[in-house]
Formats: structure tokens, C-alpha cells, sequence
């Protein structure tokens, strides 16, 4: 990867948590913000041998964020987020997943570090066993 490139998914990556100071974005619900914090904190903790580049965190970060947190937050009118059993399996799902497809990246790589496509390509073998894919949100 360009180095310049990943100078610039490693801050992206870096101030998604922090976004709501940045105000680049609407500003989150707090619970939101509870969603981003823990899937950086999965994210983080399965790179703890930090073989993950910042275009692979930034990719998991922002999909499972966008794609998955996002539209179920629009459709329930954050109903649901008052609900702590919705709000615990949604965490525990999230957190199984981002688990699952950086363990299966890690099973099956052959480079030193692991890039934002091979996520994508371990996210396409693993879907049907993802948690998250129940929501019904993409696919």
C-alpha cells in the first residue's frame, strides 16, 4: 500500500471514534457513539500483533458502523436502543463477527499484514455465518 494512503486510513481510522468533535458528520446519538466505541474496541483487540493495516481497520469500522448500527438506528427511531437486550445481542453480535472474519483472515494469510480487501474477501466466505447478516440490513 502507498504509504501516504495508509497515513491517511491510519488517521481516519484514528479520529472515527473522536468524529463527533470533528463534526464532519451529523453529530451521533450518544448510544451510536456507544456502538462506534465498542467496534473499535473489537477491532483493537483482535490486533493485538498489529497485522491489521489501517485500510482493513477503517473498512470494519466503517461498514459495520454505516451498514449494520446506522440503519437499524434510522428504522427503529432509536426505540430499540432503549431496549438493553437489543442493545446487548446487537454489542455481542458485532463483537463476534469482527472476531470471526479477522480469525479467518489470519488462518488463511500468507503476507505480513492484512489489508482491507482480504477483509472484504473473508466477509464474502464467511456471510452466511455472520451474525449481523440476521439484522437484515445489507444482503
Amino acid at each position: 500500500m502507498d504509504s501516504e494512503y495508509n497515513r491517511i486510513f491510519e488517521l481516519l481510522y484514528a479520529e472515527y471514534v473522536y468524529e463527533i468533535e470533528y463534526k464532519r458528520r451529523r453529530p451521533f446519538p450518544y448510544n451510536e457513539y456507544y456502538f462506534i466505541r465498542s467496534i473499535r474496541k473489537s477491532i483493537d483487540k483482535k490486533d493485538v500483533d498489529n497485522i491489521l493495516r489501517p485500510d482493513a481497520k477503517y473498512f470494519l469500522i466503517v461498514n459495520f458502523h454505516q451498514l449494520i448500527v446506522r440503519p437499524l438506528i434510522e428504522r427503529n427511531e432509536l426505540k430499540n436502543l432503549q431496549n438493553e437486550k437489543f442493545v446487548f445481542e446487537l454489542e455481542e453480535n458485532i463483537k463476534s463477527d469482527i472476531e470471526m472474519i479477522i480469525n479467518e483472515v489470519k488462518d488463511n494469510n500468507e503476507f505480513e499484514e492484512i489489508s482491507g480487501h482480504q477483509i472484504m474477501k473473508s466477509i464474502d466466505t464467511l456471510w452466511s455465518k455472520l451474525r449481523t447478516t440476521g439484522q437484515k440490513t445489507w444482503g
